[in-house]
This record gives structure tokens, sequence and C-alpha cells, in this order.
């Protein structure tokens, strides 16, 4: 979650089945599916970008707010 405002992508590959969504997935598949969440989630915070029209000092302080917001969420699980 930390990585999301970031623009890093983390995809995975296995060699054995795995759920991904409600689905046992081979290896391969698995990694198609974390390629399409990954590019659906840059698509996303790109177009949000060039919608509102954001500067660098704006970004900053968009990716400070999410990292607050996904410390405030860890708390939050934390304490359930």
């Amino acid at each position: 979650m930390r990585l999301m405002p970031k623009s890093i992508e983390i995809v995975g590959v296995t060699a054995q089945p795995i759920m991904a969504d409600g689905f046992l997935r081979p290896g391969g598949d698995f990694w198609m599916h974390d390629v399409r969440h990954s590019s659906v989630k840059l698509q996303k915070r790109q177009r949000y970008i060039e919608r509102h029209q954001l500067g660098e000092a704006q970004m900053r302080a968009l990716d400070a707010k999410a990292e607050e917001w996904a410390n405030e969420l860890e708390q939050a699980s934390q304490a359930v």
C-alpha cells in the first residue's frame, strides 16, 4: 500500500499455483494478474495528475497525505 503513490509496482512470479482474486492461478497467470493491476493503478494515477494539473509540490503533498493515510490504516488494522 505504501508504494501505491510512488509509481513503483511489485509483481509476483511463482512456480506453484496461487490464489488471486478468488481464482487459483498458475504462475504465468498470477504474473499477468499483477501486471494488469499495476498498469491500471498507474493509469488511474496519471489521469488524476493530468485532470487536476498537479505540479511537483502538489504531488509531494499528495504523496505525504497518502503516507499519513497508510499509517492510519495500519494502526486501525492493528487495533482490530
